[in-house]
């Protein structure tokens, strides 16, 4: 008998005995206790909802498209399942504090730490791959859905694309969580106008509006919440603290990503929280830990919610590709940010996709698949492309 949870945006979720399964595992149930917005609650003290309901949240949205899909004929209906399970499971690597933690990888490896971890995690968490191991498939096909690699691109794209189950999620619960009310889209004309066309996800013309909202409102919450100037500066501060507790207390395994896929193998993953962090950095700040001044003072000022100072603050909106971001732009302002800093400073320099024609949803006209940024009736051809991020802070 399907278990039903009551969600706040979606209402009533039911759950498969499969996903009910899923969700009852340790590593799944660990999101309960993984911020979806990190340090936001700083600035939004209502943003403490966590990737636990937006996971649920994501695999319903698949479910209704997925679901209204097989029904005209265009996707087998045993398939449904695969995409719920896949959009329950696409958030399941995510690190403590979510995107700040993750950059601390990024930044040294070049690479997303929880596209890689969910993979892992998938295929090597013994509860996970044990369950989706009895399923009518297999622990690798969900793993390569979660991260694009679908032997479908229509499914690559309906989990992991510019419109995508997780952006639709996300969007609506993170405005809900913020009351950023321009974070707000229209979910249901997005919903019954997304279609497939041959090997791709394709939007009904008569959805042009929805989508040229969606991307609108994206763009007012990656200024209004996702890079908000005192959010960013608590971000930057939370993931100074991190490297300094990694280096100092020793924890190896943590310093590289391949150290956190050993730790999915070793079933201690499950454990690695918000909750760990925060009680770490409250130890820190008591002097209950074998760590520095700098550590200890900047512990305590997260603590007391002392946001550091913006002391620059280039950013920009370009209208340049995200991949195609001038390398002299981004040197000019690199070099801005060098000569307004000093050592200690807290520095970021992020070029943030707003549109990416590469990754976009196709819109169907006349049976033919067009980039929405091109049509004359269209908000796209206006909007920006990208969204650079430069500023300097002071702890």
């Amino acid at each position: 008998m399907p278990v039903r949870i009551y969600d706040e945006l979606h209402g009533f979720v039911e759950l498969s005995e499969l996903e009910q399964r899923l969700v009852d595992t340790l590593v799944f149930q660990r999101l309960r206790r993984i911020r979806q917005l990190s340090a936001a609650f700083l600035a939004y003290p209502g943003a403490v909802h966590t990737r636990f309901s937006h996971s649920l949240g994501a695999m319903h949205l698949a479910g209704r498209i997925a679901g209204r899909l097989a029904k005209e004929g265009l996707v087998p209906g045993d398939d449904v399942e695969l995409l719920r399970v896949a959009a329950l499971l696409h958030d399941v690597g995510h690190p403590p504090m979510s995107h700040t933690i993750e950059m601390y990888y990024k930044r040294r490896f070049s690479e997303g730490a929880h596209e890689r971890l969910s993979y892992e995690i998938i295929v090597g968490d013994p509860e996970v791959s044990e369950i989706l191991s009895g399923s009518p498939f297999t622990p690798r096909e969900v793993a390569d859905l979660v991260v694009g690699r679908h032997s479908n691109h229509a499914y690559s794209m309906l989990i992991s694309s510019d419109l995508d189950v997780d952006r639709l999620d996300y969007l609506l619960r993170d405005a809900k969580h913020t009351g950023v009310a321009y974070g707000m889209i229209d979910l249901e004309r997005i919903v019954s106008t997304l279609t497939m066309s041959g090997d791709n996800l394709a939007l009904e013309v008569k959805g042009i509006s929805a989508l040229d909202s969606f991307y609108v409102a994206r763009l007012h919450m990656y200024q209004a919440v996702y890079y908000h100037k005192t959010i960013t500066g608590f971000e930057l501060l939370l993931e100074r603290i991190y490297e300094l507790l990694v280096e100092e207390l020793g924890f190896h395994r943590l310093r590289t990503v391949e150290g956190l896929v050993k730790m999915v193998r070793s079933g201690e993953f499950a454990y690695w929280d918000d909750v760990w962090l925060l009680h770490l950095i409250k130890e820190a700040a008591q002097g209950r830990l074998d760590v520095g001044s700098e550590t200890r003072r900047l512990a305590d000022s997260f603590l007391r919610r002392r946001a550091p100072q913006l002391v620059v603050d280039s950013s920009k909106l370009s209208w340049a590709e995200p991949e195609t971001v001038s390398r002299g732009m981004l040197e000019e302002v690199r070099e801005e940010l060098e000569r307004s800093s000093q050592e200690g400073d807290l520095v970021i320099l992020d070029v943030v996709p707003v549109v990416r024609a590469s990754r976009s949803v196709r819109v169907l006209v006349d049976g033919e698949l067009v980039d929405p940024s091109i049509l004359e009736f269209s908000l796209l051809r206006f909007m920006p492309r990208s969204f650079i991020v430069a500023r300097v802070y002071r702890a």
